[in-house]
């Protein structure tokens, strides 16, 4: 039915978008330090050239820092040219914060990308999916962003 966001920044939900599939995670690995995984099969994709913010109640604070990404590829994906970016959103939902993995190609089940990241976010930040040039026909992946809270 439909989102606000309040003067504060914080996004309320109600109607059939209030019980949103839950794709994000998290999981503390210390006092400082937490893992943030992101599960989606090629079902879950937006279509070809548009975003889709993967959770609308979990973010990351302004200030943590992210240290890593690992993408896996749990389940062949398949596409011919198509690519996938991970990012970060500010609270408007639509100004990209930060790219967090660019370019996932299609690759065989097993197959893993990892980037060192190491840099701070100034404001809240939102995870979000973007296709690009083609859909994928197959696929699952899990997104690993390490983050450290400062």
């Amino acid at each position: 039915m439909g989102t606000w966001t309040n003067n504060d920044g914080l996004i309320l939900t109600f109607g059939p978008d209030e019980a949103e599939k839950g794709y994000v995670g998290a999981e503390n690995n210390t006092d400082v330090t937490e893992t943030f995984e992101i599960r989606l099969t090629y079902n879950d994709l937006p279509a070809v050239g548009s975003t889709k913010v993967l959770s609308h109640n979990l973010n990351l604070p302004a200030g943590a820092v992210i240290e890593s990404v690992e993408v896996y590829t749990s389940d062949t994906s398949t596409s011919a040219t198509g690519t996938l970016d991970f990012s970060l959103l500010k609270s408007d939902l639509t100004t990209s914060l930060l790219t967090l993995a660019s370019g996932v190609a299609a690759a065989s089940a097993g197959a893993k990308t990892s980037a060192n990241v190491n840099s701070s976010i100034a404001e809240d930040g939102y995870f979000a999916v973007t296709t690009n040039t083609e859909a994928f026909t197959t696929g699952e992946w899990v997104v690993k962003v390490n983050v450290v809270r400062t």
